[in-house]
């Protein structure tokens, strides 16, 4: 296999990875039961500033202390891609885009983060939606699963979304780049 090979399959097997996190096949996150909101339960892992306490653990990206502690699965996968947060800013804008092109629902930790769960009933959490001042590009390319490329291409135009690139193909498949309303660029594929 050449050089040129190994570098295209390097990120396609990590957005494989995710693809596999976001359609369901682990869970990092028990869900929630409909029409119920979760309890935090406390646990005795450290404060905010990471020191040892008795106390529930305070997350990091929540100075304000409002945001309940999520609840990790009993057993995460060892260096497994587990969880993607997305900086955005307007989170209200943010659910209402991504509700409306992609289906996805959330839970609500307070007016700081919303948790980010699939469109089924059972789907579990991958991600969470953090709103800050500004969106700042790069960083890592979230790539998201479709059965229906062309539609889902309408649904993100019609939610707001700007399409980057139009569909391509790739070998394995077609995809194409959109950025949501905060200035997040993502991108979308599926099997050719």
């Amino acid at each position: 296999m050449g050089t040129g090979a190994v570098a295209f399959l390097g990120p396609l097997l990590l957005a494989a990875a995710l693809i596999a996190l976001l359609l369901g096949r682990r869970r990092p996150w028990p869900s929630p039961s409909p029409g119920s909101t979760p309890r935090p339960e406390p646990r005795p892992t450290g404060n905010a500033t990471g020191a040892a306490s008795g106390t529930r653990e305070r997350p990091l990206s929540d100075p304000s202390g409002t945001m309940r502690a999520m609840q990790p699965s009993a057993a995460p996968a060892h260096h497994a891609l587990n969880y993607v947060e997305l900086t955005v800013t307007d989170l209200q804008e943010a659910k209402r885009f991504y509700s409306e092109a992609f289906g996805w629902r959330f839970n609500d930790y307070g007016p700081l983060y919303a948790g980010i769960r699939g469109p089924g009933e059972e789907d579990h959490e991958v991600g969470g939606l953090t709103p800050q001042g500004r969106v700042q590009p790069g960083g890592p390319f979230v790539l998201l699963f479709s059965q229906d490329l062309d539609r889902s291409v309408e649904a993100v135009t019609r939610a707001g979304g700007r399409i980057v690139e139009a569909p391509y193909a790739f070998p394995g498949g077609r995809r194409f780049h959109f950025a949501d309303p905060s200035g997040n660029e993502l991108g979308v594929w599926t099997h050719s």
